[in-house]
């Protein structure tokens, strides 16, 4: 990943592969707390596929600092921009040392040691090569296609400047433009790193509780779900999980967390849609406890 530094109002500069691709980020982010799920002042947040630190850096802003985080990125390029994306935001709150712990690894059903094939021009792709790499990426091909094939299944996602751009450009070179980005994107790299389990980092780390569990992992989301142990399922308040519907993932995935006491919400959001593309968000939430410190 070819790092730059680019500065936002409320976050100040962020480090990541352009400033397009970290204000895309940014905007997503915000889509965890468009429903139920909040984070408050005390509250402990586990950021499972942290890549750059742009959902950390949103939790520290909605908390102004008040907050401890544990990120996990097995990514080497990834977790060096997170780390420093992580100690510029610790500075801007004045927060204490230890209040945001990063770790260099990934998480997964069982100890060990992983292949994960890394996107190195689209860094948020990079995936676990065992669940989910194979459809990384099928979002961004399906829509830069559909830029010059068909712009009306993604009008309101491109302004009406681009669609005027757009239109002075032959379908045929629309299309190799398309392809040759798409090409550009999918450069992978293959590289193996540590994984462990959610429960073991719990015990080590002496995680007793955890406000907002995040898990953004490109298709290996079950995995992670499947290192928590039955007895760590009730320190957990809030889940917010990108599920990849391969054979039935996502009823498997809502079946277990209403079974661990989750109140569950699915959707897909508009873009995805659209574009036929099989990716979720899962949601779940307990309730009957005091939202904030102190609990």
């Amino acid at each position: 990943m070819s790092a730059r530094r680019s500065f936002f109002r409320d976050y100040g500069y962020i480090t990541g592969p352009s400033r397009l691709y970290t204000k895309v980020i940014l905007d997503q982010v915000q889509g965890y707390f468009e429903g139920d799920l909040q984070v408050a002042p005390g509250d402990v947040v586990v950021d499972v596929g942290a890549n750059t630190g742009l959902f950390a850096l949103e939790v520290m802003r909605r908390t102004k600092g008040q907050c401890t985080i544990h990120c996990f990125e097995p990514i080497a390029e990834n977790y060096l921009a997170l780390t420093q994306n992580v100690a510029a935001a610790m500075e801007r709150w004045s927060m204490e040392d230890g209040s945001v712990k990063t770790f260099p690894i990934g998480l997964a059903a069982s100890p060990g040691v992983a292949s994960f094939a890394h996107y190195v021009h689209s860094p948020s792709q990079s995936a676990m090569l065992e669940d989910g790499a194979h459809q990384a990426g099928t979002l961004v091909r399906r829509f830069l296609r559909a830029l010059f094939e068909d712009p009306e299944r993604v009008r309101g996602f491109i302004s009406p400047l681009t669609r005027g751009v757009l239109a002075l450009v032959p379908d045929r070179l629309g299309l190799v433009l398309a392809d040759r980005i798409a090409r550009h994107l999918a450069k992978v790299r293959i590289v193996e790193t540590s994984v462990d389990t959610l429960s073991n980092v719990m015990a080590r780390d002496g995680i007793t509780r955890i406000d907002f569990l995040k898990i953004d992992v490109e298709g290996a989301e079950d995995a992670v779900l499947a290192g928590i142990r039955p007895g760590d399922w009730g320190n957990i308040e809030q889940v917010a999980v990108e599920v990849h519907d391969i054979d039935g993932r996502v009823g498997a995935i809502r079946g277990l967390l209403e079974e661990n006491g989750f109140l569950v919400n699915v959707t897909r959001d508009e873009l995805r849609r659209r574009l036929g593309v099989e990716v979720y968000d899962v949601r779940g939430r307990r309730t009957g406890r005091t939202r904030g410190t102190g609990h």
